[in-house]
């Protein structure tokens, strides 16, 4: 009889230990959802910025390719095939685009004449998303020999 006498005298205190215990853990998640969710996002951005890092690669390498196996690389391709926008979709890169533009360098003595195209940079930009804050660039200078 004790024990129930005991068990009712307490008038809700059981209630308010649970709800100051709820309370103690609505604070502790809502530190830890927004951590969470900032944290998947910057994966999510990271991963984005790699592949888009990994397209550009390619397109320096394949720009390195053409200028050392291709004889008409500095008549032909330098001065006719900039490219403003490609979709890289077909690529195995859906979401990115890329441009690849040819510029003359008249900043450093070249070896040819003058009249001819000898120094040149390549600038290669790759953005996602179609939003033109999110991007990365390279430039690759070429000198013919």
């Amino acid at each position: 009889m004790d024990k129930y006498l005991k068990l009712t005298n307490q008038r809700g205190q059981g209630l308010i230990e649970v709800l100051v215990s709820v309370s103690i853990i609505v604070l502790i998640l809502a530190g830890v959802v927004p951590l969470m969710l900032t944290s998947l996002a910057s994966k999510s951005k990271t991963f984005q910025r790699k592949k888009a890092l990994e397209l550009a690669q390619i397109k320096i390498e394949e720009t390195i390719n053409l200028e050392k196996n291709n004889s008409e690389f500095w008549t032909t391709i330098v001065t006719a095939n900039n490219e403003s926008e490609v979709d890289a979709s077909g690529e195995g890169f859906a979401g990115y685009k890329y441009s690849r533009i040819y510029t003359r360098d008249d900043s450093v003595p070249c070896v040819a004449a003058p009249a001819e195209m000898s120094c040149v940079n390549a600038n290669i930009k790759v953005w996602w998303n179609n939003d033109s804050t999110k991007f990365v660039s390279f430039s690759r200078f070429f000198a013919k020999n």
